[in-house]
This record gives C-alpha cells, structure tokens and sequence, in this order.
C-alpha cells in the first residue's frame, strides 16, 4: 500500500492522512511549541500532588474503565478510562478525576483537540497489545509514567523508551508502535495525552 501512495510509508499507515506535516517517529520535549512544552511541565509537575491520588481513588473500582478491544491485545489485559475525546469532555469520567480534569483543560491543543485523546491507561501483568497505527498523522501522543513499573514502548523499528513514574516520552502514533508491561506482579498506570501536530492545518 506504501508502494501505492496509501500510506506514507509501511511503517507509518493512520486512516486519516494529512500531507507535508513533519514526519518523526519520535519527538522530544523540547521540539515542542512553547505553549506545549508549558503544558507537559505543568501535568508533569502535578503527577504526585493531583493526578496520582485521583487514580488511586479511580483504581479502588473499576468499573468505570473500558475493557479494550480483544483485537490489539497479544496478551493480558488492557483497560482505559477516556477524559477527553475529540475535543468533546467525559463529564462521568471528569467526575471522578476533576482536579486532573481541570488541569488538563487548560491545554486546549489537547482538551479541544478534534482527533485527540486524553485518557488514563492501565496494563495489568505480562500484557503487550500487538503492533498498531495511530487514526491520524494530524496529532501528537505524549505519555506520562504513573506507577513504578514502566510501560513499555517500542516506535517505529527500533526505537524503545520506557515511562514509569516522572517520566514523559513523546511520539507520532501513526507510526507503527507496540505497548508492553512485562512485569510478572504489578500494573503499568499511564496517562495519554494527545495534542495537535505543530503543523496542523486544525488547530
């Protein structure tokens, strides 16, 4: 499909395609807009004081989170709770976590982002999904650590990071990746948050 200009490349093929962006699989911090790179600082900042304890309350009942798709997932077992989707706020989901909720508004490429989601992201043990490709290249994915035991991620051929807690990666999703907790005990927390593309013709 790449050979027949589908996709931009066999290893980067989202559904939704815009031209000429800047392509990377992986992005750093300080590549960033100033405005983002504010963002991801002040959510960075807050992971201990605000977001953490709102999860550990979030985690004592689960039913409010979504078991994921059996299709992307190899092995274990996935399970999401959206904040934000496509620019539209989860007021169930925001009850529940409201001081992360009214942090994370205030990014507005992220919170207001009309391909974006913003969502918690729990791995139990020895769980990896199979490799998959982000909807669109429009968007950003930025992932934050929230437990001890990292989650796992590899981007585009062979490039690997892990996030545990403190920790913020960066990377286009519509780039081939993998997800992984390949701890034997205990669960890998992260929080996702998408933003627009620097260069989206959206924002």
């Amino acid at each position: 499909a790449s050979k027949l200009h589908l996709f931009l490349s066999s290893f980067q093929r989202p559904i939704h395609m815009v031209a000429d962006l800047e392509t990377k699989p992986t992005w750093t911090v300080d590549e960033l807009e100033e405005d983002v790179r504010t963002n991801l600082t002040a959510i960075r900042d807050r992971l201990d004081d605000v977001i953490r304890p709102e999860t550990d309350a979030l985690m004592a009942n689960m039913t409010d989170w979504y078991s994921s798709d059996d299709k992307v997932v190899e092995g274990g077992f996935w399970r999401e709770l959206p904040l934000f989707v496509f620019g539209r706020k989860s007021n169930h989901a925001c009850s529940l976590a409201p001081q992360t909720c009214k942090l994370l508004k205030g990014f507005v490429g992220a919170s207001k982002c009309v391909t974006c989601t913003v969502k918690f992201s729990l791995l139990k043990p020895r769980t990896k999904l199979y490799p998959q490709c982000g909807a669109s290249n429009v968007r950003l994915r930025s992932v934050f650590g929230l437990t001890d035991v990292p989650t796992k991620f590899k981007v585009y051929k062979d490039k690997r990071f892990e996030l545990k807690r403190g920790d913020v990666g960066v990377f286009d999703d519509s780039f081939e990746h993998e997800v992984e907790n390949d701890d034997e005990n205990d669960f890998a927390l992260a929080l996702i948050v998408d933003f627009d593309h620097p260069n989206s013709p959206w924002k």
